[in-house]
């Protein structure tokens, strides 16, 4: 859709250079889905949502994110209180909403 950014897949290029465990075939996602992605890996932020909150990678806790345990936004809130949006192994990959305020808005991003 114009104007609305978006990815069609995760961003692996930015997750390997962060350490974290992706899936070995390029391809994982017309084959093997969600299977791909290793079952464990480090809880590390990725960004930051329009609405102030962390965006995580696909782990939380330790363990590969499974979209039944997030709430609609791919979020939920960690053992400290806070919430946080995480990165999921299957389609949409980054988070679908916000949750809070939208603290700023993106624009100017086309010629």
């Amino acid at each position: 859709t114009y104007g609305h950014y978006h990815y069609h897949a995760p961003p692996l290029c930015l997750l390997k250079t962060m350490g974290l465990p992706v899936p070995k075939n390029s391809s994982w996602w017309r084959f093997e889905g969600e299977n791909a992605w290793p079952t464990s890996g480090p809880e590390v932020q990725v960004g930051w949502a329009l609405d102030g909150a962390p965006i995580m990678g696909p782990f939380k806790a330790g363990v590969r994110t499974e979209k039944k345990l997030l709430d609609e936004c791919h979020g939920a809130v960690d053992e400290t209180g806070e919430y946080r949006y995480y990165l999921v192994p299957e389609a949409p990959y980054v988070p679908p909403c916000l949750r809070g305020a939208q603290l700023g808005k993106v624009e100017n991003f086309r010629s």
